[in-house]
């Protein structure tokens, strides 16, 4: 992959999610880089890609979104994201808002999922005195890994953007919030990257929901050091 840029950050739950407040850089009206945004993401409906291990919510047999169950099986897929203004001039103008102005407000309206990987552990047997992947397991893996990395070199393509934003939550923090942060924060870098989000099993409530974050966070290590074997 040409780059990758890394951003490895705890955020805070929220049900509600607006356009984080504008960087002192922006104050003053100026040097937002909207000239320098791929014409193709100057838009108010981008959309932001995302790789997870939560288990997915269905209806009518398509996914719908991701819950706080935990799922053998990675998906990837994109969100779509909204941004609260009616043209990308209006939000343009939004991101010099100054802190006691009405900021836009990010929804995710949909979501589609590209490629489900196999259940982890990929079923093995023994031979030649070890266990060993079933073949048609590898080969199945494998497959899923090269669709994952065409969507990605197709998206680089169409933008010409040639690094890759990654974000990964902390604890209390659902499939929704995950992506909604990661739009802000990369609508504040100049969207010059592509944006994806590892977002894991967390955001559980309830007076044990903290320990049940941190028991699925061990559960997705595995999941996590895959996806970024996949990005580099």
């Amino acid at each position: 992959m040409a780059g990758l840029l890394a951003a490895l950050l705890l955020a805070a739950c929220s049900s509600a999610i607006g356009l984080s407040t504008p960087p002192n850089l922006y104050l003053d009206g100026r040097n937002y880089p909207d000239t320098l945004v791929p014409l193709p993401l100057q838009v108010v409906d981008p959309p932001v890609f995302y790789v997870t291990d939560r288990e997915p919510q269905q209806s009518g047999g398509a996914v719908t979104g991701y819950g706080t169950g935990r799922s053998d099986a990675m998906a990837f897929g994109a969100a779509q994201i909204q941004f609260g203004a009616v043209s990308w001039e209006d939000l343009v103008a939004r991101t010099h808002i100054d802190r006691g102005g009405r900021l836009s407000r990010i929804d995710v309206t949909g979501v589609r999922e590209y490629v489900r990987f196999p259940d982890i552990p990929l079923p093995a047997r023994r031979a030649e005195g070890g266990l060993r992947v079933v073949p048609e397991a590898g080969t199945r893996s494998a497959e899923r890994a090269r669709a994952f990395q065409e969507a990605v070199r197709a998206e680089v393509k169409r933008t010409g953007n040639g690094r890759v934003l990654v974000y990964m939550h902390g604890v209390g923090n659902d499939f929704d919030n995950s992506v909604q942060t990661l739009a802000s924060l990369w609508h504040f870098t100049g969207r010059r990257s592509v944006p994806v989000s590892f977002t894991w099993p967390a955001g559980n409530g309830g007076l044990l929901g903290y320990f049940r974050d941190r028991e699925a966070a061990d559960f997705s290590v595995y999941h996590a050091k895959e996806f970024l074997r996949m990005l580099a």
